[in-house]
């Protein structure tokens, strides 16, 4: 007979599972977002010359970090009984950072003339969506998992 093992988490999940989960999605996250500026270096490159490719650049840096930092406010909060809130906060952190750098970029017009909010937009796209599939497939194992515990 398999014996559930002791948690500091109320539905019997460890905290061991969490952090593991987060840094399998900030690598998927950070393999995406590199493929991605693999893929639109280029064409910044050939749009705006070396100041594109730093527009593309620091875009894809800031969705990046956006993104692992919602991932690790969603996890911190999974498996409680205010993971809902959970989900709330990682989509404003999701949000916050990308929205300020644009509020920023009015103070560097060549940034802007470079094409950095169109690559903001891109990368906010790509990292949205994988970011919402990481959270669903991070979240549904879950009962498969309590199910093992058994």
């Amino acid at each position: 007979m398999v014996t559930k093992r002791a948690t500091n988490k109320p539905n019997g999940l460890s905290w061991r599972g969490t952090v593991s989960s987060v840094f399998t999605g900030a690598g998927v996250l950070t393999v995406v977002i590199t493929t991605a500026v693999v893929v639109c270096g280029p064409i910044a490159y050939i749009t705006a010359g070396s100041l594109g490719v730093t527009a593309c650049g620091l875009s894809a840096v800031i969705c990046l970090v956006a993104g692992i930092s919602a991932l690790l406010v969603s996890a911190s909060l999974r498996g409680t009984p205010i993971a809902h809130h959970g989900i709330f906060l990682g989509m404003a952190f999701r949000m916050i950072l990308p929205l300020a750098s644009v509020a920023v970029l009015f103070y560097q017009p060549s940034l802007v003339r470079a094409g950095m909010v169109y690559y903001l937009v891109v990368f906010y796209l790509i990292m949205l969506a994988t970011d919402v599939i990481l959270e669903l497939q991070l979240l549904a194992p879950r009962e498969k998992q309590r199910e093992s515990m058994r």
